[in-house]
């Protein structure tokens, strides 16, 4: 298996999802906790799996950073071009469907 290197950006970027999902961990693990409703039970399951399975990839994110990084200008340059593509893609998405969903509510 080949192991592929990952710059700074690519591994900030790719923190994002991994965090946003122990956090949302650690939300379902305290209601499933809390929690006296229908959820009760799921919450506790799907709480500490999330934790566990986001721990593992931001441990494995951060080995692959330490163990190959990669320090090349032109490399950054080409995710940050992607990244605002990216960007681009999604705000307009996004915007399609408020507009979408503003029309529907307008003329319900």
């Amino acid at each position: 298996m080949e192991k592929k290197g990952i710059t700074r950006k690519q591994f900030w970027i790719q923190m994002i999802s991994p965090v946003i999902n122990l956090a949302l961990g650690i939300m379902w693990l305290v209601m499933g906790i809390n929690g006296d409703g229908d959820y009760h039970l799921l919450s506790l399951i799907l709480g500490p799996l999330f934790i566990v399975l986001s721990v593992v990839l931001i441990c494995s994110l951060i080995v692959q950073r330490r163990r190959h990084p990669i320090e090349d200008a032109s490399v950054d340059k080409e995710v940050s071009e992607g990244l605002k593509a990216g960007g681009i893609a999604f705000l307009l998405l996004a915007l399609g469907f408020l507009f979408a969903i503003g029309m529907a509510l307008l003329f319900r």
